[in-house]
């Protein structure tokens, strides 16, 4: 019923104009980073085309173009299985390490993954995919990082970062 529903208001927006619809499910940090900038220039290139666009989890991005719920998903491929999948390349990150300026690291001009985790860290969104992916890294060098505090968001991080109470990987 819900696929008659969705057909019925697409072919009435068909009838008023409209091209076409694309449905995109896209991770938090798309969002937050130049998704909304790259879907508004879409936009203006194409006006008949409209965009249902939603923010969830990998898994749940995963599981609505496997399912059919969504026509693409925009995710951070690093743990994701996306075997069966056509997988386009759309953005690259770069990670750095934020402290304070008074930390013993801070005058280095390049850091090593490994000279962090003696370190006191700000762990951002713990049990997210940045948090597994660290812990991964860590692992492999035979360590865990030294979390100090653990925040759900950027911005708390790097106000804890100021403060002088860690450094943090963003």
């Amino acid at each position: 019923l819900a696929g008659l529903d969705r057909m019925r208001s697409e072919l009435g927006a068909y009838g008023q104009g409209e091209q076409g619809s694309v449905r995109v499910l896209a991770s938090p940090s798309a969002l937050a980073e130049h998704l909304p900038d790259d879907v508004a220039a879409f936009v203006d290139r194409h006006p008949r085309i409209r965009i249902s666009l939603d923010e969830r989890t990998s898994p749940d991005i995963l599981r609505g173009v496997r399912e059919g719920t969504a026509d693409l998903g925009v995710l951070w491929d690093l743990i994701a299985d996306l075997s069966g999948l056509q997988v386009h390349p759309y953005r690259s990150d770069r990670l750095v390490v934020v402290m304070a300026s008074g930390h013993p690291l801070a005058r280095r001009p390049k850091l090593r993954f490994a000279q962090t985790l003696d370190q006191p860290a700000i762990n951002v969104s713990p049990g997210g995919q940045m948090d597994q992916l660290l812990r991964r890294q860590a692992a492999l060098l035979g360590r865990l990082p030294a979390h100090r505090m653990q925040v759900s968001s950027l911005d708390a991080a790097c106000r804890l970062v100021g403060a002088g109470l860690g450094l943090a990987i963003l």
